[in-house]
């Protein structure tokens, strides 16, 4: 019975923890400035920074401006390089 019950426990904490989760993510409602940056510095090409996307302190940027700093292309996939410089732009680059 004991050998029952401990997988069957292990279980309900495992689902009563991806409830709550799932909780949390639907509640969250914006982003904060260190997630854009984390996603900038991860994803963008040599640019580590939206504050230098061409014309950003004089226009609005477009969405698809800022997806493309936010998000990496199919071409652009696995280009650890970029992730690398990127990083090292920061200022607070891993050791």
């Amino acid at each position: 019975m004991q050998k029952i019950k401990q997988p069957l426990l292990l279980a309900l904490v495992i689902l009563v923890q991806l409830l709550v989760l799932v909780g949390w993510v639907a509640q969250k409602q914006g982003y904060h400035v260190d997630e854009i940056y984390s996603h900038t510095l991860a994803n963008s090409q040599y640019r580590p920074f939206i504050q230098n996307l061409e014309g950003y302190a004089t226009r609005w940027q477009t969405g698809q401006e800022l997806l493309d700093a936010l998000t990496v292309n199919e071409s652009d996939a696995f280009d650890f390089g970029s992730v690398v410089y990127n990083q090292t732009q920061d200022v607070h680059p891993p050791l």
